[in-house]
């Protein structure tokens, strides 16, 4: 049986999202399909069923075939196609640019940093594209001004599995050439600003990912890393990445219990560190 994990962000999914979702993954007899469908709030589930969806989200991620990441629909004047056929285009021609595909760039430690920043004196400055239009360029900033970027839940969804699949109306990308396109338009910041990217999450698209966030090397490392980003319960930015660490000594001080209040969250996330590395070496 094939699973699929499906993360949307805020909106009630409906009959329509429904049927999209089946033909977004046509299955068969030989090959049925199971997709697990969250929000990236929990906020309106019961306590014991909440404590229980966190514990096991990593797990869920780690063996789902692919994790699809939903958008939500597209706009009349048709943003959602535009943008995502905007960065097949741009990250088309900063890989043959660079003589790479963009299939491997999930293995990399930080694709900003690697592909892009290091390179940038090999590849063409956003406007020297002539094949993107201004309409181009404001579709995207439409697709980057979605919040899900900026929610600590992401961490773990793009970090937990390989095989991410965005999806925005009726188009479809990989996330790794949405993260690419993303470190592309925040290194040339004058740029970024007369095209109207000032608003847009694009230095959360090209970070969440990095190799810090996905191997720190201590659990108030990474709370450190994830400060920048954003959740509506204050205590999912320790229950929303306890499931990307390792912890061997005072992990039961991380197990989701929505029932302690946020100070109570904190201080025992602070106790889980100083428990597990054996000092207050931060």
């Amino acid at each position: 049986m094939t699973e699929h994990e499906l993360g949307y962000l805020y909106q009630e999914l409906g009959t329509q999202t429904s049927f999209r979702i089946a033909e977004l993954l046509p299955g068969n007899d030989d090959d049925p399909i199971q997709c697990r469908v969250h929000p990236a709030s929990w906020s309106d589930a019961s306590i014991p069923k909440r404590n229980a969806q966190v514990k096991q989200m990593r797990k869920i991620y780690e063996n789902a075939r692919t994790v699809l990441i939903w958008f939500g629909p597209d706009t009349p004047e048709n943003d959602a196609e535009t943008a995502i056929n905007t960065v097949h285009l741009i990250s088309e021609v900063l890989c043959q640019k660079l003589g790479i595909s963009a299939n491997g760039l999930s293995a990399r430690g930080n694709v900003y940093h690697e592909v892009v920043y290091q390179n940038r004196s090999l590849i063409p400055l956003p406007n020297e594209i002539e094949a993107v239009t201004k309409d181009m360029w404001k579709s995207l900033t439409w697709l980057y001004s979605h919040t899900y970027f900026t929610r600590v839940w992401v961490i773990q969804e793009t970090n937990a599995n390989q095989s991410r699949l965005v999806h925005c109306g009726h188009s479809t990308i990989e996330w790794d050439q949405v993260e690419l396109v993303a470190g592309y338009i925040i290194m040339e910041p004058a740029f970024s600003k007369a095209i109207g990217f000032t608003d847009p999450k694009c230095w959360w698209a090209a970070t969440a990912t990095t190799e810090r966030l996905r191997q720190p090397k201590n659990w108030l490392y990474m709370l450190y890393l994830a400060s920048n980003f954003f959740s509506t319960d204050p205590r999912d930015m320790i229950y929303g990445l306890d499931g990307l660490m390792s912890i061997t000594r005072g992990s039961e001080l991380l197990y989701p219990d929505y029932d302690k209040s946020t100070v109570e969250v904190y201080m025992d996330s602070v106790a889980a560190a100083f428990v597990d590395m054996q000092n207050t070496d931060v």
